[in-house]
């Protein structure tokens, strides 16, 4: 039987305390979300998830930190984990998604780094199957 595997979930729209305390900044900068995932890879988690929005889903007057950059920032910062990018299909044409995946891995500074990029697109109403497109890379 295969063991669970934890990580954490990337506050790409920076951290939620803010919208009810007030006195603690919203947050969504590359510098948090690398001392955040150095953090989590130090602790013994082995996967974290970058997820993409064009925008802040919240508020568009808030940053957002985009997915591709901060993954290969992140892929050449880390050691250990997992990275995944979780991206929404059709915004970048297969065969360019993949280049930037490879470009990422080509950061990573070890062999057993893996980065993914997988999304789901839902094909219309209720009941309707989903389909689920994506790219494994292993180094």
């Amino acid at each position: 039987m295969l063991e669970p595997r934890y990580g954490i979930w990337v506050p790409v729209g920076g951290n939620f305390g803010p919208l009810d305390t007030p006195d603690e900044p919203i947050d969504a900068s590359y510098e948090r979300t690398r001392s955040l995932v150095l953090e989590a890879e130090r602790l013994g988690y082995v996967t974290t998830l970058v997820a993409q929005h064009l925008a802040n889903p919240r508020s568009l007057d808030l940053k957002q930190l985009e997915t591709w950059t901060a993954c290969a920032a992140l892929a050449e910062a880390t050691e250990s984990i997992e990275i995944i990018a979780a991206i929404k299909p059709l915004l970048f044409h297969p065969a360019v998604l993949a280049k930037m995946a490879l470009g990422i891995d080509g950061m990573a500074l070890r062999k057993e780094k893996i980065v993914e990029a997988a999304g789901v697109q839902r094909s219309g109403g209720a009941g309707e199957k989903e389909e689920v497109l994506g790219i494994r890379t292993d180094i």
